[in-house]
């Protein structure tokens, strides 16, 4: 029963953003009308062969003539703004740096919520039991979840670090400043 209200409310959820993209005119919307170019009035075609990932998702498509890249609703679509400003180029121990702090989040964070998945599928209060009755459970599993993550996490560090160092940055050693 509550699978069942659980994909209605989905599919509700999902009703309500097409509407309202509809209304005003955003990417979940569905445009019927023909759409011609901003610039050069060539009308597109009904069925369109889309170019990039953007067009292949939202809509919309590339003038034949002009060369304009256009939305589903006609209006003229203006190239990404850069996301560093020209010049601004990371160096090689910052892009490491940023690579052993992401690899340290990304497994710590995997390595806490898998343990603690795997408590929880192991170890489970009866229906019979109150929540308020099991918090020492929880709060032991907790506490065994943060020690496994930690010892995890330093394993996975030092191996990966290593296995980076020796076949992703062979080669490349950091220069020292």
């Amino acid at each position: 029963m509550t699978s069942i209200l659980v994909i209605f409310g989905l599919l509700g959820i999902g009703m309500v953003l097409v509407i309202y993209g509809t209304i005003a005119k955003n990417r979940w919307g569905i445009n019927l009308d023909p759409v011609s170019c901003p610039r050069c009035n060539t009308p597109f075609p009904q069925i369109r062969q889309p170019r990039n990932i953007r067009q292949a998702l939202w809509g919309g498509g590339t003038c034949t003539k002009c060369g304009a890249e256009v939305d589903k609703w006609g209006r003229e679509v203006t190239a990404p703004k850069q996301l560093y400003p020209s010049g601004i180029v990371e160096t090689e121990e910052q892009m490491r740096s940023a690579l052993k702090r992401k690899l340290i989040f990304y497994s710590a964070g995997s390595f806490f919520c898998l343990t603690l998945l795997f408590a929880w599928l192991g170890i489970r209060p009866s229906v019979g039991q109150m929540v308020w009755k099991a918090w020492p459970l929880w709060m032991s599993i907790i506490a065994a979840a943060i020690v496994e993550t930690v010892i995890f996490t330093a394993l996975f560090y030092s191996a990966s670090i290593y296995l980076l160092g020796r076949f992703v940055f062979k080669g490349h050693r950091p220069t020292s400043s």
